[in-house]
């Protein structure tokens, strides 16, 4: 078995931090937002990460365990503050966050080239739809899917992620919440 270390930051978990959101939907296909986000979503949704990391890692094998499992918590870590701007006329998306170098790329689902900050390439697929932003991480073995679905009015967004990779017996999904604080 390989060692897992770069394994999350290789699939844009380490750097990324997205997923998908639920919010009511607005049938306007102009959305667009500018702004700063805060996680929001608590202790109770931080243990319930760390609970999905656990029953992911238990299933590692024994001698990586360890090292899997601070490597995941740390790569699936709230990144807060975390940068975002969505531009309905250009199509275009930008995110950035204190442990992530910008990302940015069309919304029409071209693949953009991007470096995670342990220097790990990832190609990255971004779409959106509405208040729905999707990002798709591959590289090195994994595969990682993060919908962040804005409320309305721009101002709180819901994250669901989905990571896998090769060297994880399982798919890890969690949530995060966040609120727009600038």
């Amino acid at each position: 078995m390989t060692a897992i270390p770069g394994v999350l930051a290789s699939v844009g978990v380490a750097s990324a931090g997205s997923a998908a959101l639920l919010c009511p939907r607005r049938a306007s296909a102009a959305f667009g937002v500018r702004g700063t986000f805060a996680y929001s979503g608590g202790r109770a949704q931080e243990q319930r990460r760390a609970a999905a990391v656990e029953e992911v890692v238990q299933e590692v094998n024994v001698i990586i365990r360890r090292m899997a499992r601070e490597r995941i918590l740390k790569g699936t870590a709230p990144k807060s503050p975390l940068e975002i701007e969505l531009d309905p006329s250009a199509r275009v998306a930008s995110l950035r966050a204190p442990t992530m170098p910008l990302l940015r790329g069309s919304t029409d689902g071209r693949p953009v080239a991007w470096k995670t900050a342990d220097g790990d390439r990832n190609t990255v697929n971004i779409t959106q739809r509405g208040e729905v932003l999707s990002l798709r991480f591959r590289g090195n073995g994994g595969d990682s899917r993060y919908v962040y679905r804005f409320a309305p009015d721009g101002q709180s967004l819901l994250l669901q992620a989905s990571v896998t990779h090769r060297l994880m017996p399982k798919s890890l999904r969690f949530r995060l919440s966040y609120r727009k604080v600038a």
